[in-house]
């Protein structure tokens, strides 16, 4: 940028751009401790700057001599897609996968080596030979020593093989008596346990079931007897009615008769009293109707006298009484009609009441017999269910003692076993003896190892693969490391990972790895484990004198890698990849009033000025540098600012742009 005189206007404006730069400042500040995955800025002019913007006016903006504000185009990048990726830098040791030392524990000399670095070799191939003269000669002497021993034995030896190898065909081909005979008590005491075991549960599933016909008997006998019993309950219930009906009706004709005898008694009396007064008065009227007979002169009788006698008044007396005699005596017929027919009732009553009564006492015996055939049945049922359980007891009992019969047997056949085995022990140990005694065993082992001693001084190659580090030489002892083969084909990478990666870095991932010997070439790889722990110190307890670190270990994919064993290797793990993506640089994004992502974008017109807008983005990945952009009108071609900051005050305007222009526009202005 040119540098003009500080006037006025200019130490104005480096006073508002040392404002600008302090925001700036703390918001770079606050970036540095975004976490990866996006970072949103925010673009805001203060109140201060706004005031002297508005001092100066626009112009100034514009250029200190007044020309229209340029857009630099190298501050600009055209959207293209591509591809990005977030990895996790580190390094490591290439190694072959499949490692083999060569060892030798004989410290014989060395007489040939017969493979040199480089060479590869084949499982069973020879690489070098020791000398083996004086474990020939020992051999040789050994095998001397063994023939004179075993003709001195054989006899010895055949006899104790012969008695060995008799009883052992006995017991493999079952001809061995104490075995057969404890075997066949165990067949035998297991099949009586079988048998009782049967019988006990098919009694026993008779009784679930309900098909024991003891059993299924006493029910029906019992059930028989229950209903029998209720029937002369109900037959009894039914005459205790019947008795007390016919007693009520017998009381009821019984008082009605006594009643009816009451008051014909008193109607009788009745009928005496008015027979007695009638009778009276027709006394007294015939002793005033007869004149005594004399032969004088009867004297006059006063007719008021004889009037008082035999007068109306006496004869009104006389028929009324007459009159009650009637009634009375028409109420004592009646009452005798009654009388016998409450008496017929009362011999009906008491026939009834008699009838009732016998039949009372014939239900009362018939519940007695049916209550003592019910207790009867019932001690019956209970005596049968008694047997029945006792039964099965007694099978189970049978049960447990043919099992335990069994058990016995099983415990004589172990033993029979243990004592054939002991004499068939014996009999080994006699042919062991008599080997011992022809001195021929030791010898054997001796040879044998003689024999491992001589294979030992052919070294070779133990599996398939390049010869990558020779220590054998000729004249040298053969004892400690000869050879180290390696499969250079199949490589790894020794690497680690640090224990803030822990939570990122897992097995599985993609890794790409990079070598000063491959320069630029990507080569695949994929993370084949990491340590469950980290790093040891040599005592075994775990490194805290640096950060955690945790050995891994990186499979290489690529074919014709180029990489070779012992080279340095620079890996990069990666956490996250996104393929044909439209991208921009980190600090082209901010964040608007509103709240949304955004970028400044310049649109070219059609006379060749760009108008700069502000265009709503979503994020994406990003790689620390740039950061994946998407949304309506981010489109392949669009120009995006990469310092929004720079052309903010630009935003909505129409500019001319260059590359590597020379402007006053507000990139100089504010930074």
């Amino acid at each position: 940028m040119q540098t003009k005189p500080k006037n006025t206007m200019q130490r104005l404006k480096s006073s508002v751009k040392s404002l600008f730069k302090s925001g700036r400042h703390s918001a770079a500040n606050g970036a540095k401790s975004r976490k990866k995955g996006g970072r949103k800025r925010v673009v805001a002019i203060g109140v201060a700057a706004a005031v002297v913007v508005a001092a100066v006016g626009l112009p100034m903006l514009l250029g200190g001599s007044g020309n229209s504000a340029q857009l630099d185009l190298n501050d600009t990048t055209v959207l293209a897609y591509t591809d990005m990726e977030r990895s996790i830098s580190a390094t490591g040791t290439v190694e072959s996968a499949q490692s083999t030392m060569v060892y030798s524990t004989n410290s014989y000399t060395v007489m040939g080596v017969y493979a040199e670095v480089g060479d590869y070799v084949e499982e069973g191939e020879l690489l070098a030979e020791l000398d083996d003269q004086s474990i020939q000669d020992q051999i040789s002497s050994q095998e001397a020593s063994i023939s004179a021993s075993q003709w001195s034995g054989s006899t010895q030896i055949q006899s104790a093989q012969d008695n060995y190898d008799n009883y052992l065909y006995g017991i493999e081909n079952g001809l061995n008596s104490s075995l057969n005979s404890a075997q066949s008590q165990v067949d035998s005491a297991y099949a009586s346990y079988e048998s009782a075991m049967l019988t006990y549960e098919r009694y026993l599933e008779s009784l679930d079931v309900g098909e024991n016909t003891t059993v299924i008997n006493a029910e029906s006998a019992l059930h028989t007897a229950e209903s029998n019993l209720k029937s002369a309950a109900d037959a009894l219930e039914a005459a205790e009615e019947s008795y007390s009906a016919a007693y009520d009706s017998y009381r009821t004709a019984k008082t009605a008769v006594d009643d009816a005898e009451d008051e014909l008694e008193r109607l009788n009396a009745q009928k005496n009293e008015l027979e007695a007064q009638i009778s009276q008065l027709e006394s007294q009227q015939n002793v005033v109707q007869t004149p005594t007979p004399t032969t004088e002169t009867s004297p006059e009788v006063d007719p008021g006298v004889a009037g008082q006698t035999s007068g109306s008044g006496s004869g009104g007396d006389l028929a009324s009484l007459q009159a009650q005699l009637a009634e009375v005596e028409r109420q004592i017929s009646e009452l005798n009609t009654e009388l016998s027919q409450l008496e017929a009732a009362l011999t009906q009553a008491e026939t009834a009441l008699s009838t009732a009564e016998t039949q009372l006492t014939s239900a009362e015996s018939s519940y007695d017999n049916a209550e003592y055939s019910y207790e009867t049945q019932l001690a019956t049922y209970n005596a049968t269910m008694t047997s029945v359980d006792n039964t099965l007891a007694d099978y189970a009992t049978n049960v447990e003692s043919a099992w335990r019969s069994y058990q016995e047997a099983l415990t004589n056949l172990d033993t029979t076993e243990k004592q054939v085995q002991d004499q068939l022990q014996t009999y080994q140990n006699n042919l062991s003896s008599a080997y011992a005694n022809a001195n021929t065993a030791t010898a054997e082992e001796s040879l044998r190892q003689l024999r491992v001693e001589l294979e030992g001084t052919q070294i070779t190659a133990p599996c398939d693969g390049t010869v990558t580090a020779v220590y054998a030489e000729v004249g040298a002892s053969g004892s400690g490391l000869l050879f180290v083969i390696e499969d250079v084909d199949d490589l790894v990478v020794e690497t680690s990972v640090q224990g803030y990666d822990m939570g990122t870095v897992i097995t599985g991932m993609e890794v790409v790895i990079r070598s000063d010997a491959t320069g630029d070439e990507e080569i695949s790889g994929v993370v084949s484990s990491i340590a469950p722990t980290s790093n040891k110190t040599s005592s075994g307890v775990t490194d805290t004198s640096s950060d955690a670190v945790f050995a891994a270990e990186v499979e290489i994919t690529g074919k014709n890698s180029g990489l070779y064993i012992g080279m340095d290797a620079q890996l990069d793990y990666i956490v996250e990849r996104a393929d044909s993506v439209l991208a921009v640089p980190y600090d082209a994004v901010y964040e608007n009033a509103a709240g949304e992502s955004c970028v400044l974008v310049a649109t070219e017109q059609s006379d060749g000025r760009y108008l700069i807008e502000e265009l709503p983005v979503t994020t994406g990945m990003d790689d620390d540098l740039d950061i994946a952009v998407s949304g309506v009108g981010v489109d392949e071609g669009l120009r995006v600012i990469n310092d929004p900051d720079a052309y903010m005050q630009l935003l909505g305007e129409t500019v001319t742009a260059g590359v590597g222009v020379n402007t006053q526009s507000s990139r100089g202005f504010f930074g």
